[in-house]
Order: structure tokens, then sequence, then C-alpha cells
């Protein structure tokens, strides 16, 4: 780099400018500059000189002046000279300037230039930039990059090959006279052979770009010195346009809109034939559309004239024809370049004047061909497709002899002449273009609710979707199946209440099928089967004593023959005849039954054939394999893996056969999609087509065979593909009331080519590119043994083929080049050595030929696209162009999608225009009905399913691309979130089961929109922004979660038994996952919650319940996946439990310090409350990576704890410390001395459990009291609290009618009436101690499901009835047996017993066994309550449970009723805390902990509640809240719920008000009852609030 003194501010010698330019477009200069050191009156600039020595080249600029009015300082080194200086306004207004200065270095380096460029603009600031060198031909910006041609700023990077982009540093310099100006520095070595530079500074955060402000749109061009003396310092470029006379061309035009820019580039496509196209060169055509309008309306056109063309009012070629003779402007620097001819027409064209000549011997008529054509382009604005339709059905000729010449085999069209292009060394981009091509912003504001899609198959109802199936079936009633009487009652008793455990039908061919039926009969598995088949037919048959149809066959017992059954001669097999069906119908049946006893469990199931009476002829499944008829055996299915699934042996049994081919598949694929339609794999739709999307997708990665023992010419293939294509198409229309099955269909079709008619061009294209340019067919070449290979056996593999070969051309004949393109799409030379048709030879250049075998390989590719990949972009908007004609908005989207498509992302913001662009298109594609499109059999349909389909894949490559850049990006989290929004559309249009996600959106489009751009958000915006967030990331884990549960044991199944390789099997959901939409969301999403956290002062730990002590010391740390599946254990010794998943209604295990989970209970679930009590450290990590270090690097599984003895012994111990900001911190420490005592020592808390004591209540004689009646030993501190606060509380706050079934009363009825005598004797042994403690778990089931069978006697219902009239519940019980109110009692006598049942669960049993506490002691009260029609549900603990604070309330609040709350289901809940104090004095200090991201809600309008009430939840010092169950008369239905649009979110006025009063109600229960509460209420639609239950705080 060059040394040199700088430039600052300071006295010194004046400096004499070489040259002094004016202003923008040659007008009068704002700023001339003078060679006094005196500011000028006239607004000048004084120029001056200093020495400073050994500067860095990247200090400030000394340049001194604020205003641009002000004069402008320039202090010079030792011989260094000045060239230019001037200042523009960046803004009209004037706010914001930029000064550039340009210096010459000297004599030490002569030649160069330093251009410094310094503005007072506090943005971000980048420097978009290039020069005209001088005398340039080609004209454009050149790019001086080079080290030997510049020293520039880092960072500085290369915008789309046009542009070189320099960041300003960051940092600000108040050397520069004022404080906040920023600069930056280039050196240009080569500088004297440059004209000028030009540029415009672009601000990164508010995405704004400013030019010349003195004329619209002009770059500031900046004079090197070179010999134009008189050049303009500063001023905008002049278009080369400009120079035009005509006054039109320099008059400004209006903008145009970004959506006719779109529709312009995708018209133009279209026009050209829509040809495959590179990402430059579709980049480059979408701006020299722009260019080319914009030349238009210089030219005096009317942005309605360009709409007419985009509307399709009037052809693109009768517009040019129109403006300017048959062609657009070619003259414009916007006109679009001559389009090259496809070599395919100069083919046609050639032979046609071939013919014309008389045929003459080796003419050679190309370059006529191709001057022809362009000519018809030019004169009469003829697109391609319009030209060729033209040659090959001319008008006047009744027989088109180009097209019969196109369809031979045997080309005879001369070859092309080779077009010699130079490769250009430097791409020049436009000098008039400093912004990005501007893309159609968002306009689909469409509600996310829009998207949801059914959850399952919905019963069909007026207006609902048909059944297109159904539909067909009844418009074919002559062709109506004699057994479709027989499959619809199969079908219907295959429902829950049925008998049928597996049924299907399979076609016999000639209109005829089989019906096999399984059914549960009482103490046999009965199998059915009946056919309409005309002849009579026997049964030839055989046992299976495992699954799979070549399994070996067991010659059957003789107790299971049917009559007419005899022994063949193989000693395996049984023949059985058909009888007549005893009723028959239209057509004659025939049918035969078999009946297997349940106690020969080692029967697999039945395996057979049909054959004719005289076996003459036999019928097998498919053609050629065995029928197998399973028998739902418990004992093979846990013997066989657990999958006992009959549509994967299916697939599994074709996949072993003798040949096999992709053919082959697609056509069996197609057969099990209309058997899984139609219910014969059971009714699950979804399961049977995932299942059918695991075998596709093993197939498309090759770890199922392409190719074994058969041979496939290319037009049969490609007819099997797309009878698999079209069957899939008819499954997404038939499944749109199905939501996850049509997801699966549609993932299907990614995992195939479309085929069709391009499949036959396939196996003749081949030919006609070697003929057409001699290549001979010689054995032992590469050429050969790829078109051998095409010939017999086309697969997906010759796509990655060809394009390693079109790129093996393109680099001049680089075999790299070849291997390097095989080797991205997986082919390795083995794999080319291993077809059929093998491909051992190295690639052949043919240098002369170059240039026209990479044209005619790339229409080639295109063909091989279109059969083989039908998610290809290009491929698929071409066969869709009359769709996207038909909607401009879509022509839009598609026009800038096609031209940005495979660029990656180049900034944040270029990535959201492009993302946003293809989420939209894809919106308006199903909004559009497209994808449901019946005509043509479905193709069109199809075709749009597949343009669906490449525009998510596309989105989700641009978004992972983008990932990389925001990793890096200084916009922080705020440019992650604007990818948020249309990432989650497209996931919600990706997935089947989406409701989640749509709530989701919403919630995401209803936060302001300052919030997503504003980077240092209050602490409180911070929150809101997390609680979206954090439902979003739940949504999306829950999604993976179940894509993993249900598709990973088909995935092993399949995978396993077909020899796939270990690890695809391993990682097959996986990949899944990763390669779908939801992966690009979860990305974004990582990168927003640590700044939100950050921000909203979370850190990575939240303290659920706090440690007794700072440091907590053990000697192990043990993990589980689970809490759940350890609350049983006692650890021998103090120890920490680290689990992934804590769903709030567990035990903390006995001698456990700490619970450390990634979950996130609430602060006052039940679990939370009881760590409490027990003082064990509960805590969240939302730090995912910090998780996974403590779970692996510090704990083992909890499965070893046998193996650890006491404890005593081990080197390191574990310590873990809270720290005093709320944050948790571990670490390894040496084993204290000690350890041998300390290992023994009981958690604390423990001890102060051994002195509990419950006592046992006996029954008072009645079956239920009022609240005048509550008293001790009668029922529990429920019941007695809210009698407490009868008359000393509010009149606002509201206590619901009450009645309670006392203590004893569920004993009184086991020991007192006959009808329970029996369950009393059971549950007595079942939950004896030696008993239960051997089989907790079994034990407690049972006595629970005697507790429920349990008879209620008559008084009781009669003492109900009457309590409750007593008591204002408004509930008629009526009399028993009434039939008006026979199922209400059975609903009430259900949710008592449920209550009392609720005494032997698990969990209560092992908490009272941790306390030493009998759990038969427990006497249980039902506490019977009208339910509140809850808005919102509240919890109160007037003790702050995370801190220990008597000052301040903490409280939750949720939508609907509490048991969302108190059950700890997913999501947080509204929490914040209120000092009493400020309560007291009138102005409530609320300050919101976190807002809701609870994903549902219960609603109950009008039931009853009965809650548990026993004499074990409140014992002191023991937290047994939530031990047992609070039941609904009727249980609500979790419903989705929208927290975004409440007002509890949205009117801040609301919210203070509603907290204010819920903790309001906390202060005025602790002073009546004179103690810290735990209290649930809940508010009603019309405000009021009620408190429902209140106990002491623990």
């Amino acid at each position: 780099m060059l040394q040199r003194s700088g430039l600052r501010v300071g006295p010194g010698r004046p400096a004499a400018p070489r040259s002094v330019g004016g202003g923008c477009g040659g007008v009068t200069p704002r700023h001339a500059v003078h060679r006094t050191t005196r500011p000028s009156t006239l607004r000048s600039r004084a120029l001056s000189s200093d020495f400073r020595s050994s500067p860095k080249r990247d200090e400030p600029l000394g340049i001194q002046g604020g205003a641009p009015s002000e004069a402008v300082e320039v202090t010079l080194g030792p011989g260094e000279s000045l060239i230019h200086v001037d200042r523009r306004n960046l803004d009209e207004q004037g706010a914001y300037w930029v000064t550039v200065a340009v210096t010459s270095p000297g004599a030490e380096a002569r030649g160069t230039r330093v251009v410094r460029v310094v503005s007072n603009h506090s943005g971000n600031l980048v420097l978009h930039w290039g020069v005209i060198k001088r005398d340039s031909a080609k004209g454009g910006w050149y790019l001086p990059n080079k080290r030997s041609e510049s020293e520039l700023p880092r960072g500085t990077r290369a915008y789309k090959k046009r542009a070189l982009q320099s960041p300003f540093p960051r940092q600000r310099a108040a050397s520069f006279g004022r404080d906040g100006e920023q600069q930056v520095v280039l050196e240009l070595k080569e500088g004297d052979a440059y004209d000028f530079l030009d540029f415009v500074v672009k601000d990164t955060i508010e995405n704004e770009w400013y030019s010349c402000a003195e004329e619209e749109g002009g770059n500031f061009r900046v004079h090197l010195g070179g010999d134009s003396a008189s050049a303009p310092a500063v001023s905008p470029s002049p278009t080369p346009s400009a120079a035009a006379p005509e006054p039109r061309r320099r008059a400004s035009i209006p903008e145009l809109p970004s959506e006719l820019c779109g529709i312009w580039a995708y018209v133009k496509w279209e026009h050209s034939g829509c040809p495959e196209r590179s990402t430059q060169d579709a980049d480059r055509e979408y701006s020299e559309g722009i260019e080319e309008m914009k030349s238009l309306l210089r030219d005096g056109h009317t942005l309605e004239d360009l709409w007419r063309v985009a509307n399709g009012e009037e052809k693109l070629r009768d517009f040019y024809a129109r403006v300017s003779g048959g062609r657009p402007d070619r003259g414009s620097e916007a006109g679009s370049p001559p389009q090259e001819v496809p070599e395919h027409l100069v083919g046609i064209q050639a032979y046609i004047l071939w013919e014309r000549a008389g045929k003459p011997d080796g003419a050679d008529f190309g370059d006529e061909a191709r001057r022809e054509i362009q000519r018809m382009v030019t004169e009469t604005g003829m697109s391609f497709p319009e030209i060729e339709e033209h040659l090959r059905n001319p008008p006047s000729e009744p027989a088109p002899a180009a097209a019969a010449a196109a369809e031979e085999v045997e080309d005879t069209r001369p070859e092309p002449p080779v077009e010699r292009r130079s490769e250009p060394i430097r791409e020049t981009p436009q000098p008039q273009e400093p912004a990005p091509e501007p893309a159609p912003e968002p306009s689909r504001k469409m509600s996310p609710m829009q998207f949801i899609k059914p959850e399952g198959r919905a019963e069909e109802a007026p207006g609902s979707t048909p059944n297109l199936v159904r539909e067909a079936l009844a418009s074919e009633g002559s062709k109506e199946s004699p057994l479709q009487e027989l499959v619809q009652a199969a079908t219907i008793d295959s429902s829950s209440e049925g008998n049928v455990s597996w049924k299907r039908v399979y076609p016999m061919g000639n209109s005829c099928n089989l019906l096999a039926v399984v059914r549960d009969e009482a103490e046999e598995w009965t199998l059915t089967l009946t056919t309409d088949l005309p002849s009579k037919v026997e049964l030839h048959w055989g046992i299976l004593k495992s699954s799979g149809r070549r399994s070996k066959w067991t010659l059957p017992d003789s107790r299971l023959w049917p009559s007419k059954t005899s022994d063949c001669e193989d000693g395996i097999s049984v023949d059985t005849a058909f009888g007549q069906y005893k009723s028959p119908p239209k057509v004659p049946l025939q049918q035969v039954n078999i009946r297997v006893p349940k106690q020969m469990d080692d029967i697999f199931g039945v395996s057979f054939v049909v054959k004719s009476d005289d076996a003459t002829q036999w019928w097998k499944d498919g053609g050629h394999s065995n029928f197998v008829c399973p028998f739902p055996n418990q004992r093979h299915q846990e013997q066989e893996g657990g999958l006992d699934d009959a549509l994967v042996d299916d697939i599994v049994d074709r996949e072993s056969g003798d040949h096999m081919t992709l053919m082959h598949r697609f056509n069996g694929c197609a057969d099990l999609i209309r058997g899984v339609m139609d219910g014969n794999f059971g009714g699950d739709r979804a399961r049977g087509l995932s299942t059918l999307f695991v075998w596709l997708r093993y197939s498309s990665m090759r770890q199922l065979t392409w190719q074994r023992n058969y041979n496939t010419q290319p037009r049969i293939l490609a007819g099997a593909q797309e009878n698999l294509t079209l069957a899939l198409t008819r499954t997404v229309r038939e499944t749109a009331d199905d939501g996850p099955a049509q997801q699966w269909a549609r993932m299907c079709l990614s995992c195939v080519g479309k085929g069709g008619s391009n499949g036959q061009k396939i196996r003749d294209d081949i030919l006609h590119i070697m003929h057409r340019h001699k290549v001979k067919e010689v054995k032992g070449t590469w050429m050969e043994e790829w078109h051998q290979k095409l010939h017999n056996n086309t697969t997906p593999d010759d796509i990655p083929i060809c394009e390693a070969y079109i790129g093996f051309l393109e680099s001049g004949g680089n075999r790299d080049v070849y291997w390097g393109i095989l080797s991205e799409a997986g082919l390795t030379r083995e794999r080319l050595e291993s077809f059929d048709r093998a491909i051992r030879c190295e690639p052949e250049d043919f240098p002369d030929k170059r240039e026209g075998l990479i044209h005619d390989f790339r229409d080639y590719l295109r063909t091989l696209k279109s059969v083989h990949s039908g998610t290809d972009l290009q491929t698929a908007a071409s066969e869709c162009h009359h769709v996207i004609d038909s909607n401009n908005e879509l022509k839009s989207k598609m026009g800038y999608v096609l031209s940005q498509a495979g660029r990656g992302a180049v900034d944040c913001e270029s990535a959201r225009s492009f993302i946003w662009c293809a989420v939209e298109a894809r919106a308006i594609l199903h909004d559009m009905g497209a994808l449901y499109d019946a005509q043509d059999d479905g193709r069109k349909a199809r075709d749009c399913l597949y343009l669906d389909a490449a525009l998510e894949s596309q989105i989700r490559a641009c978004a992972e691309s983008a990932a990389g850049y925001l990793r890096t990006d200084a916009g922080g989290w705020t440019s992650a979130a604007q990818l948020v929004e249309p990432l989650l559309q497209n996931l919600c249009l990706s997935t089947g089961d989406n409701s989640e996600l749509c709530y989701c959106l919403q919630a995401w489009q209803n936060l302001p929109a300052n919030f997503k751009t504003n980077a240092t958000l209050s602490k409180e915006d911070a929150l809101l922004v997390s609680s979206v967030v954090d439902r979003m990331k739940r949504a999306v884990g829950d999604l993976s979660s179940s894509m993993a549960e249900n598709l990973q044991p088909i995935a092993e199944a399949i995978g396993s038994r077909t020899d796939c390789d270990g690890w695809t099997v391993e990682l097959f959901t996986e990949e899944v996952v990763r390669g779908g939409p939801a992966f690009s969301v979860s990305l974004v999403v990582s990168m927003l919650e640590p700044a939100l956290r950050s921000l909203a002062e979370l850190g990575s730990w939240q303290i659920i319940s706090p440690a007794a002590e700072p440091v907590l010391e053990c000697p192990q740390v043990f993990k589980a996946e689970q809490l759940y599946t350890c609350m049983n254990l006692s650890f021998p010794f103090p120890s920490v439990l680290v689990c992934d998943r804590v769903t709030g209604e567990e035990e903390v295990p006995e001698n456990c310090l700490a619970v450390l989970t990634r979950d996130s209970p609430d602060m006052l679930s039940h679990i939370a409350v009881r760590a409490r009590n027990e003082n064990v450290l509960l805590a969240t990590c939302h730090d995912e990576e910090e998780f996974s270090r403590i779970k692996e690097n510090e704990a083992v599984p909890v499965e070893r704890l046998a193996e650890m003895g006491d404890g005593s012994g081990l080197a390191q111990w574990f310590a873990v410390e809270t720290t005093a900001s709320g944050s948790v911190a571990y670490r390894r420490i040496d084993a204290p001395k000690d350890q041998g005592q300390r290992t023994g020592r009981e958690a604390p808390g423990m001890a102060a459990k051994r002195s509990l004591k419950i006592s046992t209540p006996e029954w008072v004689g009645k079956y239920a009291v009022g609240m005048d009646e509550f008293a001790d030993e009668v029922v529990g501190a429920k019941s007695k609290n809210l009698a407490g606060l009868r008359d000393k509380i509010p009149g606002w706050i509201n206590l619901p009618a009450s009645l309670t079934i006392p203590f004893g009363t569920f004993e009184s009825i086991l020991e007192n009436h006959p009808e329970n005598a029996q369950i009393s004797r059971d549950i007595s042994k079942l939950t004896a101690r030696r008993v239960v403690e051997r089989d907790p778990e079994r034990c407690l089931r049972e006595a629970q499901e005697l507790a429920m069978e349990v008879t209620i006697p008559d008084e009781m219902w009669g003492a109900l009835g009457e309590g409750m009239a007593r008591s204002g519940i408004e509930w008629n019980l009526g009399a028993s047996g009434a039939e008006s109110s026979q199922r209400e009692r059975d609903q009430v006598s259900q949710a008592i017993k449920s209550v009392w049942a609720s005494k032997f669960n698990l969990r209560a049993y092992y908490s009272l066994k941790k306390a030493r506490l009998d759990f038969m002691d427990v006497r249980m009260a039902v506490l019977i309550q009208k339910v509140v029609n809850a808005e919102y549900a509240f919890v109160i603990h007037t003790t702050n449970p995370s801190t220990g604070d008597e000052s301040e309330i903490y409280c939750e609040v949720v939508k609907g009723l509490g048991e969302v709350l108190v059950g700890n289901y997913p999501g947080r809940a509204l929490s914040f805390t209120c000092g009493k104090e400020s309560l007291r004095s009138g102005d409530p200090a609320i300050s919101v902990e976190s807002f809701p991201s609870k994903s549902v809600g219960l609603y109950l309008p009008e039931s009853l509640m009965f809650r548990s009430d026993s004499n074990g939840e409140d014992l002191e010092g023991y937290a047994g809240a939530g031990l047992y169950d609070s039941v609904p008369l009727h249980y609500p239905e979790p419903s989705r719920v929208d927290y975004s649009s409440d007002p509890i979110m949205t009117d801040m006025g609301f919210r203070r008000k509603l907290l204010t009063e819920v903790a309001r109600v906390g202060l005025e229960l602790e002073d009546v009852l004179g103690s810290a509460q735990d209290i649930e209420g809940c508010v009603d639609k019309d405000g009021n609030v009620h408190v429902v239950q209140t106990r002491p705080q623990m």
C-alpha cells in the first residue's frame, strides 16, 4: 500500500486545483473552488495544504465545513496535489450532504488517485461505485478490484458483478471538525487511466439510496483528472440516451411500479419462448427490461401503454411492431440485445431452405436460416414458439415437411455453423443502475386464518368438499361393483364400535374384485373372502407364522379347514372351494370363511392365491404376488418390531421381486394410492400416504435400485411417471378435506419427475444432436455410452450428466469441471460404471463444434428436466404459462422470481424481496384454485403443483443463504425479523395440520411494525415480541417432533427391510425436516431469540423455584428425557436432575436438589409450587447450546443410578449456583473431605416431612353440606376458605354458589352398600401396602377402574338435588330413571367418581410416600360449583414466589378456564407483579414479567365443576395442591386462541385496569384471611370478578 501524508484540518499554503468543474449536468456549480485561504463570500470553498507525518491511510479526511453553504478547507501533505473537491446534497432539504476530494500523491506514485468521500449522514452507509475507463468501447462501469489496480476499504465487495460496494467505517471522527461525520477512502493505482468515478450512496439500515438531488436519477460523477480539464467535479453521470437532443428524453419520467417490472420481465421471457437461462442471464434480462421501459417512457410512451402489454390487451410483438417498426428499440441503452435463435429452429429452417434448393449435397444453410429467423423476429415481432408453429404448419401447405423432418430418427439437417464468441473477462454493468432491481412489494394481505386446513377426514355436509371418487363411481352406475354394499358395510364396521380389524379390496381383472375382511369375534378371528368372479373358483392357501408374502407356508391345522377343503400334494397348503353367498345381490357372489381361534397366537395370517376349479387360471395380488391377510396378533407385533402395517409389507414385497425399475415402482405406487384412498389399508389416509412418501423418497435418494434385470424405454418410463403424478394430483384434490393427507400427497410429487409426452424425445433428440454435429456412434466413446444408456434406461441421473457435460464444454474441455458437477449431484465413477449400460469413458471435447453443442444440450437438458425433474423452476413456470398469464399479480411475482432465482442472498433486503415474491406467488396459486383444476385429467393442476413445489424449494434455498449472511449482518435481529412473516406464511402453505402456525402468523402480523424494525426495544416491548417468538418456536418444534414420531418408524421398517444404508435410515426424518420449510423458520427464529431475551432482560436462565442455598453441591448429575418417568425415584444421595420435558404435573424425586430443564413450566404450575415448598431449585435454560453442554458433558443417564452406590469415592462433585441476577452457574469441584457424611445427608426439607401427620375424619352422615356447614373434619380447606370469605370481602368480588360432598362419603358408600361390597374388597386387596409397593402403577390403575364402577345410592341423589337447590346451583338432576335426566345423572356420576378415583393416582401416591404418609388415609371431599363463563382466568400468589418478597404480589392470567394455567398447558401466561403499597396508594406499580404465548384456551359456557377437596392437600409444610383431579361435568375441547388481537394485548388501558383488579383481589383476600394466599379466580365476559378457591400459599 502507498505510504503518504494525510489530509487534516489546519492552516497551510493554498492548494491549486488542476481543474474546477461545475455542478449537475453542466449547470452553474453550487460551490466554486478558489485558490484562497479565506472563505469566499460567493459560497466558495477555501483550499489549503499542511503537512503531518506518518498518517494512516484510513484516517479521517481533512475536510472541514458544515452546511453546504459553508467553506470547505482541505489540507494536503508534501507533494500532494488537489485535483477536485466539491460538496453536494443527498436530499432535497439539504439535511445530508456528501463531500468528495480527489488528490494525487505526487511523483512517488504517478498516476495514482486517492478519492475521499465524506458525509454527515448518521446511517450505515455504503458507497456504490465504479469507474469509467478512458476511450472504452464497451462503455459501462469498470470495477478496479484487483490488488494491482487499487487499495480498497475493508469490506468492499462486488455487487452482482456490476458495481463495487465499500462500507463507510463505523467509527465516527470528531477530528473532521464536526461530530458525526464519516468517510471512505479509495486508492486507485491506475487512476489516470480513468475519466470518471461514478457513485451513489446507500443507507443499509433504511434501505435508502441517495443520488444527485439536482436531477432525478443521476449518479454523482467525479472527474479523476484525465485530459478533460473542464469536466465537472461532482455531477450527475449522463446516460447514453441523455445526449439525444429530444427534449422529451430529458424530462422526468414517472416511477415504474414494481409490479409492472415483474410482469414485463415475465412477458419478455415468455416472448422469447421461455428459454433455459443461467442466473446471470435472468438477472441481466430483468434489469434490461426495466431500462427498456424507462427508455420507452422517455420517448413519450405512457405507463398506460406498458400496462396494456402487461395486462395482455396488446401482444408484446404487436407493441414492438407499433412503436419501432417491428422490434423493440435496440438503439437505446434499455433495449434488449438480439435474442439468440434456438438451434432446433435453425435446423428446421435450414432443412426447409435445403429442400427448396433441391437438396444439394454438402450445402450448409445454417447462417441463412439464422438470418431468416432473426428477420421474422424483427419485422413481424413473432416469438420463437410462434415461428416454430409457423414453420411446422405453414398455412399454404397441407402437410408440414418440417414437422416430418423433425420426427425422423435419422436427422438429415445440416450441421449448424459454430458461433465464435469471445468470453468477456469482466462483466461491465450499466452505470445508471445504482439501486437493486425493484421487487413487487408484498400486496396480498390475506388473513392467516384463510390458510388453515382441515386436520382430518371430515364428515360430509352441505357445502363440504365433495368426494370425487364417490362422485365418479356414482356417475358410472353401470360399472358399480356388486361388492359395493359389502365394502360399505365393512367400512362402517371398521369404526371404533365395529368389529372389522382389517379389510382390503383386490382387483381381479375384467372389473371383478375380491373383498377380504378380518373380523374380531369373541373367541376367534374370522377371515371372509368374497368375490364377484363369474367362474367357479377355489382358494389355494396356507398359514404364515411370520409376516411377508415370501414367508414359508405352513399346512393349516385341520380344525381351521372350512367345508369342501382338501389337502395338496406339496404338504404345506390346502384347496377350499368358494361357496355361493347366502343372499345373492344383482350378480351372484362366491364366498369362503376361515376361522382361527385366538389361542393360536403363533399364526400371523393367511397367504393364498385364487384359481379356477379346473386350475387353468390363477389370480395373484398385482399379478405377481401371493395375497396375504394378517390377523392383529399382539405377540407377532412385538416379535416383528411393533409395526403392523400391511402397506409396508406390500411395498417390501414389491421391492423383493426379480425385476425392478423405476417404471415398476411408479406403477406399483399408483396402484397403492388407490388402495390407500379406498381404505384398503385402514382409514388413516395420512399414514398411508406418508408411507408411500417414504418409499418414493428412498427411491429418489438412490437407496432403492433404479434398474434391475429389466430395460425400460424412455417413452414407457415417462408414461409410468405421468400415470403416478396424475394419480397423486387427483389425491391432492380428493384430500382437500384432510390437510395432513394432502401434505403427504404433495410431498410424494416432489420425489417424482413429471413424465409425459417428452419421454420419446429423450430417445430421439440425443440422436438428432449427434447427427447434426456429425458425432459418430462409435463404441468406446463417452457420447455413445451415454446415448446407449438414454435409449435403454433413462433415469433422473441423466440430468446431472447432461449438466456436467455442458459445464465441461463451457470450460473448454476441463474434466475437473465435469467430475465436480457430477460429485455435487452424488454421482461417482462407480455409479456411472454400475449402470446396465455403463458409462466408463471420459467425455470428449469438440472445440470446433463447442458452441453448437452447448446450445443443443441446453435444449436437451430442458427435455430431460421436463420428464425427470418437475420441480425445476424455469421448467415448471414454462409449463404453467397459461395459468400465469391469466393473473397479472402472479405474472408480476413470477417475473421477479425467475429473474432472481439461484442468485443467493446478496443482503437481507434482497432475500426478503425474493422470498416475499415467491411466497405470494404460492399464495395466489392456492387462492385461485389452480391446484385443484380437474381439466385435462388434472394435468394443469399437476403443473401448478410442481410450480408450487419449485417455489417452495427456491424459498428454502434463499432463506438458508440469507441465514449465513444474517449471522454477520450489522442490522442484528431486526434483519432476521424481516424474513419471519414470509417464511412463516410459506410454512403455513406447505403444512397440512397448520392451524397453530396460522395463529402464530397472525400474532406476528399484529405486532406493531416498529417492534420488528427497532433494534432497541424497551423491556416490555421486547417481552411482547418474545411471547410471539416463543409460540412460534414451540409450533415449529412440535411440527418437527410430530413428523419424527410418525415418519421414523415407517422409514426404519422399510429401510431396514430393503437394505438401505444405515445412515440414511437413521437420519431419514431429520433430513426430511431439514429439507423442509420448517427448518428455514427455525433458522430465523434462532437468530431472534437471544437478542430479544437480552432486550427483555431475561437472560439464558429463568428461576422457577429458588434453592434453599445459593450454592448446591452434590456427587452426581443425572439426565432423563421426561421428569414423569423418574418421579418415583429415591436418590441415595443428593443429586441434580436434568430433564428435557417437564409437564408441570410431576412430583420431584426424593433427595433431588435441583431440576434443570429446557421446558418452561408456569411459575404457578403444580410442579413449581411443590418445588418451592421443598426448597428444590427448578430452573429453565433457554440457551439450547448451554443446556446440551450440561446434559452431554456433565450428566449420566438416570438408568445408571444403581451403579453409583452411595455416591462416595467420586473425585469430582458438581456445584450449581444461583446468582443475584437470576442466572444459574455450574462447575465441577473437588469432592469435599467429609463426602461420606454429606452423601448420606437428606435434601433440605426432608426432615420436616417426617413429622407430618394426616388425620382421618369420619363421615358426618350427610351426602351433601352447604356453606353453613363447612367445618373442620367435614370438608377440606378449599370449601372452608370460601365460607370464611363470606361477608368479609368487597361486593365486587363474587363467590360461586357451592355445595360439598363431605369427607368419608366414598368410604361409606363402599362399606355400607351391598352392591359395592365386592368392589370394596378388591380395592382393599390392591391397595394393601405389600401388594401396591410391588407394582404401584398396575395396582393403582386397577383401583381407579374399580372406583369408577361404584354405584351411587338413590338417597345420595336426593341429597344432592336438595343441596343444589338450597345453595343456589341451578341444576336439575331429576328423579332416578327419568329419561330426560338420566344422561345428566350419568355425567354427574362420572364426574364425582372421577374425583374419588383420583385418590389412587400415581403422582399422589409417590408424593405422599415421600412425605411418609399413607395414601389410604386420604379422604376426598368434592366441592361442587357452577362454572363461570370465564373470559380470563387468573392465579394469584400474594407473596412473590420467585423472590419471597412479601411486599409484592405475583399473578398469572390466561384466556378461558384456569385449567390451562394450573395444568401447565404449553406456553406462558401473562405474568406480572404489583407492589402492595402502590395498590393501597391508588397508583399500582404493575410490572409485566411475560406476555402470553399459550396456544389453546378452554371454554365452558354452562356447566358444573367438581373439585377435589381432600384432607391431604393443605397440610402445613406440604404442597399437596394439584395432586388430585378437578373434573368438569362437560369436558371442554381445547380451542386455538389468538392473544394478538385481544384487548389484553392491544389496549394498554384495558390491560392495566384488568391487572389492577386482579392484584386487588389478592390484596383483599390476604387482608381478610391474615396470611399469604394461593388464589384461583376468573373474570367473566361482563367484567365481573369471581374467586373460585383460595388456600394458604406454600
